[in-house]
C-alpha cells in the first residue's frame, strides 16, 4: 500500500470516528431530554432580572428568601449566554447550548493529539459520567469545559497565542472556578519560559478584570471576592473529611480516571496499602456509611492522586504538579462536594495516564453506566415536574387555590412559574392553604401546623437494564452533591449508586386551623 493509499485509511478511520463520536453525543442528547432540573432553575431564575446586574434578585435558598449575590456562587456568563433564549422551551435552550460540546470535543482531541494519545483516550472521556451529564445541561459545565480545553491546546500548540489565552480566561466566566487558570498559566510561564509570555498573561486574566470591573459598576463589589468567604462557611474538619473521601470518588467513577501501574513495584505497593489505610482512618473519622462502589473508588482516587503527584514531581513535570495539587486544595475549601466540580482539575488525569490493555474494556463499561445515568438523571427531573403537576392539579381542582412548598430544585422552578410561594424556614402556613414537600429536594423546616388531607404521592422508579442511579438514598449515592436530604441528611460518596428507591415522594396537605 502506497503513502496516498495510508493517508486516505487513515482519513476514513478518523471520519468513521468522528461520526461516531457524534452520534453518541446526539443519542445522549436524546436520552437526556428533560424538564428543568438541579440547579438549572437558579440560572434560569436570574434572567428574570437585570441583564447588566442578574445577582440582583431574590431568591429562596435553604428556606430564607435572599439576594442571589449572596448564596449563588457563579458568575453570570451562563446568565448572559441563556439570555436570548430565556422565553423559548427549555428543549430549544438546550440546543442552543449543544455547540459548545462539539466544541470541547474538538478541543479535547487536539489536546490528545498533542500529548501523543490515540483516539482510545478521546472514547474514554466522551463516555465518562462528568462528560454525558454536563453536555446536556444548562449549567456552566460545558462552557467550561470547552473554554479550558480550547485554550490550552492553542496555548500549548503555540498558535494565535493571546486568542486562545483570552478564550482560556473566559472559563473564569461560567465558573470561578476558571480563575485557577490565571495562576496555572503563570506557573506555565515561570517554569515553561514561552517566548511572547506577556500577550498570554494579559489575554487570560482580562476576562477576569473585565468582569471585576463590571461587578463594582453593578453591585458595589467584587462577587467573586464575596463568594470566597461564603464558601468558607460551615467548614469542620469532619465535613473536609467527607469531601475528601467524595471527591475521591467522584474522580474515579465520575470522571473514569483508571489508575497507571507503571512503575516500582514497590513504591505502588506502599502508595495502594497507604491509601487503604487511609481510606479506613477517614471513614472512622467522618463516620460515613459507605457502599461497595465507595470502598472500591475512595482509595482508588487516593492513589491515584498521590502516584500522580509523586510522578510529576519526581519527572520535574512541576507545572502539572501544581495542577494537581492547586486542584485538590481548591475543591476541598468548597462548600460541599459535587462531581462536576472535577471539571477544571481533571485534565492531569486524562492526559499523564497511561493508557493499560485492559482500557478497552473499561471504556464501553463506563460507556453503559453513563447511558444509564444520562436516561436515570431525565428521570428524575421528569419525576419532579410530574408530581408538581399534580400536586397543582389537586389544589386547583378541590381547593380551587394554589398554595405553598418546601424544596428545590427544578421542582421549585415548576411551583413557582405555577404561582406557587416558597415557605420561610420554621415559618408559620396560613390557615386553609395547600402545602406540598419534595423528600428528593432539599427541604425547608417549617412551624408544626395543623395538617389535614394527607397524600403521599409516589414518583415510582422503574428499571431500565441495570439500576444505576444518580441520586438513590438506598443506594447511598448521589451525583450532584455529597448528601441527600433526609432527618438527618444522609452522607453519600459515590457519585452513583445501585437502589430501586422512588425518583421523588412528594407530600400533598392541607393546613387547618389548630
Amino acid at each position: 500500500m502506497n503513502s496516498a493509499e495510508n493517508t486516505d485509511s487513515r482519513t476514513v478511520i478518523s471520519s468513521v470516528h468522528w461520526t461516531a463520536m457524534v452520534c453518541w453525543i446526539v443519542l445522549n442528547f436524546l436520552i437526556g431530554n428533560k424538564p428543568v432540573h438541579l440547579d438549572e432553575a437558579n440560572f434560569l431564575a436570574m434572567t428574570r432580572g437585570d441583564f447588566w446586574a442578574p445577582h440582583l434578585i431574590q431568591i429562596n435558598w435553604e428556606g430564607t428568601q435572599q439576594s442571589a449575590f449572596d448564596v449563588l456562587s457563579n458568575p453570570p456568563g451562563m446568565v448572559w449566554l441563556l439570555w436570548p433564549v430565556k422565553d423559548l422551551s427549555v428543549q430549544l435552550m438546550r440546543l442552543w447550548i449543544l455547540p459548545w460540546t462539539f466544541a470541547a470535543m474538538w478541543g479535547l482531541l487536539k489536546c490528545i493529539q498533542f500529548f501523543g494519545h490515540d483516539k482510545s483516550k478521546l472514547w474514554l472521556i466522551l463516555l465518562s459520567p462528568i462528560f454525558v451529564l454536563s453536555h446536556n445541561s444548562l449549567m456552566p459545565e460545558m462552557p467550561l469545559l470547552a473554554c479550558i480545553v480550547l485554550g490550552w491546546q492553542g496555548i500549548l500548540r503555540r498558535k494565535r497565542s493571546f486568542v486562545w489565552a483570552l478564550i482560556l480566561g473566559s472559563a473564569a466566566l461560567f465558573r470561578y472556578s476558571g480563575v485557577t487558570m490565571i495562576p496555572l498559566l503563570i506557573a506555565y510561564i515561570l517554569l515553561r519560559r514561552p517566548q511572547n509570555w506577556l500577550p498570554l498573561l494579559l489575554g487570560v486574566s482580562l476576562p477576569t478584570v473585565l468582569l471585576c470591573v463590571h461587578d463594582i459598576a453593578a453591585y458595589g463589589k467584587w462577587h467573586f471576592w464575596h463568594m470566597i468567604a461564603f464558601q468558607q462557611e460551615q467548614q469542620s474538619w469532619s465535613a473536609l473529611v467527607h469531601k475528601l473521601c467524595a471527591f475521591s470518588s467522584m474522580l474515579v467513577l465520575g470522571c473514569a480516571v483508571i489508575p497507571d501501574f507503571k512503575g516500582s513495584l514497590k513504591r505502588i505497593a506502599t502508595l495502594g496499602c497507604g491509601a487503604i489505610l487511609l481510606t479506613g482512618v477517614l471513614v472512622k473519622q467522618a463516620d460515613l456509611q459507605m457502599n461497595g462502589l465507595s470502598w472500591m473508588s475512595v482509595p482508588v482516587g487516593i492513589f491515584v492522586v498521590g502516584n500522580l503527584f509523586f510522578e510529576t514531581v519526581r519527572s520535574r513535570r512541576y507545572w502539572w504538579a501544581c495542577w494537581v495539587l492547586g486542584g485538590c486544595i481548591f475543591l476541598l475549601s468548597l462548600r460541599f462536594a459535587a462531581t462536576r466540580y472535577w471539571v477544571p482539575f481533571v485534565f492531569p488525569y486524562w492526559f499523564l495516564m497511561g493508557t493499560p490493555k485492559w482500557l478497552k474494556y473499561f471504556t464501553p463499561i463506563i460507556g453503559l453506566v453513563s447511558l444509564h445515568l444520562v436516561w436515570d438523571d431525565a428521570q428524575l427531573a421528569r419525576a419532579q415536574y410530574s408530581l408538581a403537576q399534580q400536586v397543582v392539579q389537586i389544589c386547583e381542582e378541590e381547593y380551587g387555590e394554589t398554595g405553598y412548598f418546601a424544596g428545590h430544585w427544578g421542582w421549585q422552578y415548576v411551583l413557582e412559574n405555577e404561582g406557587w410561594t416558597p415557605i420561610e424556614n420554621d415559618s408559620n402556613i396560613p390557615n386553609n392553604v395547600c402545602f406540598s414537600s419534595s423528600s428528593a429536594s432539599w427541604p425547608q423546616e417549617i412551624d408544626s401546623n395543623c395538617f389535614t388531607d394527607n397524600r403521599m404521592l409516589d414518583g415510582g422508579y422503574q428499571i431500565y437494564g441495570l439500576p444505576i442511579r444518580v441520586h438513590t438514598a438506598e443506594g447511598r449515592a448521589n451525583y450532584h452533591s455529597y448528601m441527600i436530604s433526609g432527618d438527618p441528611p444522609i452522607k453519600t460518596t459515590a457519585p452513583f449508586g445501585w437502589g430501586y428507591d422512588s425518583w421523588d415522594r412528594v407530600a400533598f396537605r392541607r393546613s387547618c386551623r389548630r
